[in-house]
């Protein structure tokens, strides 16, 4: 393997996608013997503070500290915002690589580099291997009504021509976040292309949090905690749907992250009425209250997006209960039960309702919990990745 890599990411800011970027950046410093990490300033502070309260030693690794803010005007329009930032994050994915990179290292991106596929394929000589870590940007290969205009009318018809009808040179990885998704994706582009998508899990890991100092409930209450935002595109008619059954007494949802709007009803509760996310140290001592963890996702969702959200309630290792998609599924399948995925509203409050009679139902998922949590360390899917950067690497040699 090669000794050095450089890892570029002109998208993320503050504690953004701070779970992926974390662990993608202590798999990449262990396998390389330098690192240059190039980012806003707030993200590389960020990561440096997660990596410190991991214990993680990351003195191979060089920060390079940008000032992305001050390429962006407000335009006081959410789609014209959202279109600058694809137009300067791609730019500066492109100016970046052509300014960090030598010619004996490998370039990682955290996110989607965008047009800067078209302006590394077309203006740039460069032969390092580029490896693209893919998030929800990728469910664009299909064509969807229910999205953001800006994707409908340009990222989308981008991505599909990309994949479709563009030659893609072999230096270019792109990795998804299951093998699903993988093949999935695969299935939907030329075959000319298939050769540049590959897959890893999405490795997770936290910093410990002393969760002694959590009440627990003497009540008789079964807990129900939504770990996950919940606003209209995000759950919130499938919850007004589950609070209109017949629900059991005992049961009473709960909110941890934001919602918003207001719910009024005998069964729920929020616990974070500020709008936005909490801090993640009372954030996790909430889910460690919980007794079983709710997702709130649409059936047939989650094709070519990972849930940080399900990542969570494995980490802290509590049962699961949703409605089938793609990635629960996959899971699911891979790891074993953990919980519950359902084929219907009706179903699922009829499991939630057996639940608060009977809670040691919940105790048979613990060993297939504690089995997920351990193989999505780090250190263990970092065997994922290395294999994808050797097999490039021996075709080159």
């Amino acid at each position: 393997m090669k000794k050095n890599a450089v890892i570029i990411d002109p998208y993320s800011h503050g504690a953004y996608h701070e779970v992926i970027n974390q662990s993608y950046l202590m798999m990449i410093s262990d396998l390389y013997d330098h690192v240059t990490y190039v980012a806003d300033g707030s993200s590389c502070e960020n990561m440096k503070a997660l990596m410190n309260k991991c214990g993680f030693d990351c003195s191979n690794v060089d920060f390079i500290y940008k000032e992305t803010k001050s390429y962006f005007v407000n335009l006081k329009c959410g789609s014209l915002n959202y279109f600058q930032k694809i137009l300067i994050v791609s730019w500066l994915n492109f100016v970046w690589t052509r300014k960090y990179t030598k010619e004996d290292c490998d370039v990682f991106f955290n996110g989607n580099i965008f047009l800067a596929l078209w302006l590394l394929r077309f203006f740039d000589r460069g032969k390092n291997n580029l490896y693209i870590m893919c998030h929800s940007e990728m469910e664009g290969i299909d064509k969807k009504e229910n999205t953001a205009i800006v994707n409908k009318l340009f990222f989308n018809p981008f991505l599909r021509i990309s994949f479709r009808y563009m030659d893609i040179p072999s230096r270019f990885h792109f990795i998804l976040l299951s093998s699903f998704m993988q093949e999935y994706f695969a299935s939907r582009i030329s075959e000319k292309n298939k050769k540049n998508i590959y897959w890893i899990d999405h490795a997770y890991i936290r910093p410990f949090v002393d969760c002694s100092l959590t009440d627990v409930s003497k009540s008789n209450e079964l807990l129900v905690g939504i770990p996950a935002a919940i606003n209209k595109g995000r759950g919130l008619n499938v919850l007004r749907e589950i609070l209109k059954k017949n629900i059991a007494e005992s049961v009473l949802i709960q909110s941890i992250s934001f919602i918003t709007e207001k719910i009024n009803s005998p069964h729920f509760c929020s616990l974070n009425e500020s709008g936005r996310l909490l801090p993640f140290d009372e954030y996790n001592r909430f889910v460690n209250k919980m007794d079983i963890l709710l997702f709130l996702y649409n059936s047939g969702s989650y094709k070519l997006t990972a849930s940080g959200a399900i990542l969570e309630a494995i980490w802290n290792q509590k049962p699961i209960i949703a409605l089938h998609n793609y990635y629960f599924d996959y899971i699911f399948e891979k790891f074993g039960q953990m919980g519950f995925l359902c084929d219907s509203v009706d179903e699922l409050v009829d499991k939630i309702n057996e639940i608060a009679l009977d809670r040691t139902i919940l105790a048979g998922f613990s060993d297939n919990l504690k089995k997920a949590k351990e193989a999505l360390l780090p250190h263990n899917v970092k065997k994922q990745l290395e294999a994808i950067i050797c097999c490039n690497q021996d075709e080159k040699n």
